[in-house]
């Protein structure tokens, strides 16, 4: 039998974190919701405008952000406004929780 330590929604978000997507969701936890990903890109400077747009669209996809106009609608030549998710701050602090639980321990 398998201890699970974290739940379904602790690894759905981490399946969709890179070092770089975890940067970027701690740069727009400081600006005011919601944000644009140019507003993000001006924190973040040396990454491609590109790259971040792509990596917003994975914490899309991943409910980390919530984008409008929303994945599934036509954007094209709209501006796109994302805000985090409200349970994010507290599926982080759980996750720092569980390891310094494990480390602890």
């Amino acid at each position: 039998m398998t201890n699970h330590l974290l739940n379904d929604r602790e690894r759905a978000v981490l399946e969709h974190l890179t070092p770089r997507r975890f940067e970027l969701l701690l740069l727009a936890c400081q600006l005011p919701q919601p944000f644009t990903a140019p507003e993000l890109k001006a924190l973040y400077s040396e990454v491609n405008p590109r790259t971040i747009s792509l990596d917003l669209e994975s914490l899309e996809r991943g409910k980390i952000v919530k984008a409008t106009p929303p994945a599934d609608q036509p954007r094209r030549g709209q501006p796109i406004y994302f805000e985090l998710v409200p349970d994010i701050p507290e599926v982080l602090e759980r996750l720092a929780s569980t390891a310094s639980d494990a480390w602890s321990s």
